[in-house]
């Protein structure tokens, strides 16, 4: 899949807790939706808990941060035939606007050795707006799989 138009600037990725001043500053700073709660350092904690034995196959969490936005994911490794067909697991992805949507998703979309990006908790309909093409008739359901509007 491909963006529209690619955006212009390009997130700063790295360890979540190294970036956690960024990603708070980035919540803390966006309107309020429904389940959006507050989040104190013990929230904070939770929403960026890395523990191996919970990761099943995925690779460790990373984030990136971007002016008005935030994602936080993970690489799991997958292969078909001994072909790299490794999935994005989307864990958080939050942005003040489409600009901010579009640098993160651009990035997303274009990690090395990946296919797919898998987002449970992600609203539908939230890519669409962003992609080109005969891309744009597809999306990202609940389970993180493309499907066809």
């Amino acid at each position: 899949a491909q963006l529209r138009r690619p955006p212009d600037d390009r997130p700063r990725g790295g360890e979540p807790k190294a970036l956690l001043p960024e990603l708070r500053a980035v919540y803390d700073a966006l309107p309020r939706r429904s389940g959006m709660l507050e989040r104190d350092d013990h929230a904070w904690g939770e929403v960026l808990m890395d523990v191996e034995a919970h990761r099943e196959g995925s690779g460790r969490l990373r984030a990136l941060v971007c002016d008005g936005g935030y994602a936080t994911y993970a690489v799991r490794k997958h292969d078909i035939d001994g072909r790299a067909d490794d999935i994005v697991e989307l864990r958080e992805l939050h942005a003040a606007g489409p600009e901010a949507a579009a640098v993160l998703w651009d990035h997303l979309l274009k990690l090395s050795l990946t296919r797919s990006v898998h987002w449970w908790a992600g609203a539908r309909g939230e890519l669409v707006p962003h992609l080109r093409g005969a891309d744009a008739g597809r999306d990202v359901d609940h389970h993180g799989e493309p499907q066809q509007q």
